[in-house]
């Protein structure tokens, strides 16, 4: 499961198992972001950008969110989510 789509909606998944709202909506291609509003935290993606630029987003938003050590994220998720980490360093 290498697929950028497929490793997109397993984040999205994780997002509601950590009680993160998804909303798709189109917001200009820049591929939304994380945000919190009257408590609740809600994940914007951006229909209007690429696949690879909503999966970025994603996966930075996924590793600001603290409990993302603590809850169960599949392989996939993992690998993604470490990828991005090395790329930051």
């Amino acid at each position: 499961m290498n697929d950028p789509a497929d490793i997109l909606e397993s984040v999205l998944e994780t997002f509601a198992n950590l009680d993160i709202e998804v909303r798709r909506e189109w917001l200009g291609g820049e591929g939304g972001g994380l945000c919190t509003i009257r408590g609740e935290r809600i994940f914007f993606l951006d229909l209007a950008a690429d696949l690879a630029t909503r999966l970025e987003h994603c996966l930075i938003a996924l590793s600001q969110v603290p409990e993302n050590e603590s809850v169960y994220l599949s392989p996939v998720v993992r690998d993604a989510l470490d990828r991005r980490r090395a790329e930051e360093t």
